[in-house]
């Protein structure tokens, strides 16, 4: 019986090709995006699982006033080992250093992601390997003892080309020499906490960061890790005894440290700036992305319900003959429902093809690793099950009910008449969600695209065009000297600056700061340091307000002098920029008291996700590890090759780099850009299943309507009136679904931007466009169908009456 129904269904698959290409294209298409989309949130939902013991580990972060850091001052792995060790099962400090230069002999390298961790480090995290993430060497002792390094797989295979890496000697910044003592299984990459290398934090120098690592007051790229006793509560946990003891009194009511679960550290935005924090995903989005997914997926069952409905008269004398030999309605349900099982199981097959030829191609876009193992993904496949046996069921069920339920005289009199009042309304209804659905994708792409539009032409307070920024390894100020001198009014350079960063660097170093008289205490802010010379402004173009810039004299004098943003002095309660210079404030940076000696307009030191902090520049030569380089836009090569010549001239051991500063700046939304492009393809693939529907729906029309058409032509009814009649209805249905639409379009684009500090507004327009985008993709789809009914033969369709 099984057999007789699937080939009975082949063949009319066979009789009714187009319909059935438009049922499995649009179902297939359907079928590709809930896959992807199930791949890509359980990927994301899988950070930090991997972890043994990741129910049980939490990260120490930092609240100071209203700013919040997922770093935390160097010196809190110790007092926390000291002071809460039997509350606390392990503990692990750990510095993070990127784009790391390493020499090997006479090879150079540049090293993403570098780890300096404790003993402890490998005690906590096993990366989902156990007892077999070690593959060779002592990494315990690599991790206790100073100058040694544990090297990925893939970092060794790197290096060393398939020879025995351990005992190999390797160069970090040219600062401090490590031996390989271990190599380990790479780190998957749904870890906030990914690294090539790891370094003992024995071997972890002031000298190799150019900062203390004995100040409460400094935070820069130190993390803190815990894990909790088995059945321990991280509420009872309490760090206020801990701030009492290494802060002054007037800070305790201002600091306080909190226990950031594991398994939130890739959803939560709160601790979301600079080094470890990594860019966090919102559970909401994961959410919106879902179910659009399974809205798409709906659009395209409903499709295969308006389609099939449409046939339906067409299999109505072979129903009528089956039930006048016998059959019963359940037969004809399951020979029915069975015709919609193959057409998803084709879908199926080509939808699952076309996901494992766009995975890939995704991966890379994405920058995310997401992979399947087809012969042991047992939960991919159960989802693909229960996929296939809901979307046959919500696709064939309700045309199988229909067409069984024909009465065997009607039909083979050929007078069925689907325009009953229940089926009419149902068919308005999948058309109405098709394009509500449709619209809320189109009006949020739209939305979407004007924050991209926005964040691109917002002037961030400095300039950025014709700029390159170019890492200096040391800062010796005898090569600093040369490098400036060498480069002065060479063709092609207009102007060179030495400092920490550019103005949005990630480089950050955030302290407290506060006016001289009152010391830092409670009510201090957090500002974010900035170490520059003479010249920065001249390339940078940051407009100065008020007071001077740094003169080179500031560079080599040994009385401090700040220059800072609008914000920094509002905090302080200034009401003005001049009333702020000659003010002393002192900073939590070293201990340092210093006057303003200039105010500069506010500008985005971060991407517009965040809002602008209190900004404060030094002249403090020791550390200028970047050389800011304005070129001409003329001649700009000749510049640069004048620039790498003399670099290499003066660190022959390193390696040069440079980076664009548009190039950085764009860099910081290249998630929202993700975002965008997969709005975009999630509203066209929204549309044509929509269009797919319309198609349907049109033909079932055409179908019911076939005789009305030929008396109108016969009366003397134009081609328009014809077109105007089918589309008649579906305007209105189009514009129901608009209605409905704009409301929740507005919810959830106004939900996506609160992630933005700075927004562009959501205008009237964004929404007529939406809509009329929707109403032309309909009238487009009906006009195809209707003018071809309206130019068929009026003899054709009643020469039987």
């Amino acid at each position: 019986m099984l057999k007789n129904y699937l080939v009975v269904a082949i063949r009319s698959l066979k009789r009714n090709r187009v319909y059935a290409v438009v049922n499995i294209l649009g179902l297939a298409l359907g079928l590709t995006t809930a896959l992807i989309i199930f791949l890509l949130i359980r990927y994301e939902l899988s950070f930090e699982n991997m972890h043994s013991q990741a129910d049980r580990i939490y990260r120490i972060v930092q609240t100071r006033g209203e700013r919040k850091n997922a770093a935390s001052p160097y010196p809190i792995p110790a007092a926390v080992r000291m002071d809460y060790a039997s509350q606390l099962e392990k503990i692990s400090g750990l510095h993070f250093d990127q784009e790391v230069f390493v020499r090997i002999e006479d090879e150079k390298f540049i090293e993403a992601a570098v780890i300096f961790a404790d003993s402890s480090f490998l005690d906590i995290f096993d990366y989902g390997y156990g007892e077999n993430f070690v593959i060779a060497g002592d990494a315990a002792r690599s991790m206790r003892e100073p100058g040694f390094a544990v090297l990925s797989e893939s970092l060794a295979q790197k290096y060393f080309k398939g020879e025995n890496p351990l005992g190999k000697r390797l160069s970090l910044r040219n600062r401090i020499d490590v031996e390989v003592g271990a190599v380990v299984q790479d780190p998957p990459a749904n870890t906030h906490l990914h690294f090539d290398m790891l370094v003992s934090l024995e071997s972890l120098t002031p000298e190799y960061i150019d900062s203390p690592l004995d100040s409460w007051n400094f935070v820069s790229s130190g993390y803190t890790y815990v894990l909790l006793p088995e059945g321990a509560s991280p509420a009872s946990v309490d760090f206020t005894e801990l701030v009492k003891k290494y802060y002054s009194e007037e800070s305790w009511s201002n600091i306080s440290y909190q226990l950031q679960p594991l398994n939130e550290i890739h959803f939560d935005d709160t601790y979301s700036r600079g080094g470890l924090a990594s860019t966090p995903i919102s559970k909401s989005y994961l959410w919106i992305v879902g179910v659009v997914g399974i809205f798409i997926m709906l659009i395209a069952c409903i499709n295969f319900v308006n389609l099939s409905t449409a046939i339906s008269l067409r299999k109505s004398k072979e129903v009528g003959i089956r039930k006048a030999l016998g059959a019963l309605r359940i037969n004809l349900i399951r020979q029915f429902s069975g015709e919609a099982f193959v057409v998803t199981l084709i879908s199926f097959a080509i939808a699952f093809t076309a996901m494992m030829q766009l995975l890939p191609t995704l991966n890379n876009y994405l920058q995310k690793d997401i992979h399947l193992d087809i012969t042991t993904d047992f939960t991919f496949w159960l989802y693909a099950l229960l996929l296939i046996l809901l979307v046959a069921l919500l696709s064939g069920l309700y045309p199988a009910f229909v067409v069984s339920g024909f009465q065997p005289v009607k039909a083979l009199r050929n007078t069925i008449n689907a325009h009953n009042q229940s089926s009419t309304w149902l068919r308005r209804g999948l058309v109405v969600f098709q394009f509500l659905i449709a619209q809320v994708l189109i009006i949020a792409t739209l939305i979407v695209a004007n924050q991209m539009n926005y964040i691109r032409s917002k002037a961030m307070g400095f300039e950025q065009e014709a700029i390159i920024n170019v890492p200096i390894p040391e800062t010796d100020s005898v090569r600093l000297d040369a490098f400036r001198t060498r480069l002065h009014d060479q063709a092609g350079i207009e102007a060179l600056s030495l400092c920490l960063g550019a103005p949005n660097t990630e480089n950050m170093i955030l302290t407290p700061y506060d006016k001289t008289e009152r010391g830092l205490g409670n009510e201090s802010g957090i500002a974010n340091v900035k170490p520059v010379d003479h010249q920065y402004v001249d390339v940078f173009g940051i407009q100065l307000l008020a007071g001077r810039w740094f003169e080179e004299y500031d560079l080599t004098s040994p009385e401090n002098r700040f220059i800072v943003n609008e914000r920094f002095t509002k905090e302080l309660g200034y009401t003005s920029t001049d009333e702020a210079l000659g003010e002393s404030v002192v900073l939590g940076f070293g201990g340092r008291e210093g006057e303003i000696i200039g105010v500069i307009a506010d500008f985005h030191e971060s991407s517009l996700h965040n809002e602008m902090m209190p900004v404060c520049f030094v002249a403090y030569a020791p550390l200028f590890y970047t050389a800011g380089v304005r070129l001409n836009a003329v001649n700009y090569t000749a510049g640069i090759e004048k620039v790498e010549e003399v670099w290499s001239s003066l660190y022959p051991n390193d390696l040069f780099q440079y980076e664009f500063m548009d190039a950085q700046l764009a860099s910081l939304y290249e998630e929202d850009m993700r975002t965008y492009t997969l709005f975009r393809i999630f509203s066209a693939v929204a549309i044509f299943i929509g269009c797919l529907g319309l198609f349907g729906l049109i033909s079932f029309l055409v179908e019911q309507k076939r005789k009305e058409v030929s008396v109108r032509k016969i009366l003397g009814a134009s081609i328009a009136q014809i077109v105007f009649l089918f589309s008649k209805e579906f305007t209105q249905l189009v514009m129901i679904a608009f209605v409905m639409a704009v409301p929740l379009a507005w919810y959830l684009s106004e939900s996506w931007l609160e992630n933005f500090a700075y927004q562009t507004e959501i205008g009237l327009g964004v929404f007529v466009m939406g809509g009329l985008t929707a109403l032309f993709v309909a009238f487009a789809s009906v006009a195809w169908q209707s003018i071809s009914a309206a130019r068929e033969n009026p003899a054709n369709s009643l020469r039987s009456e």
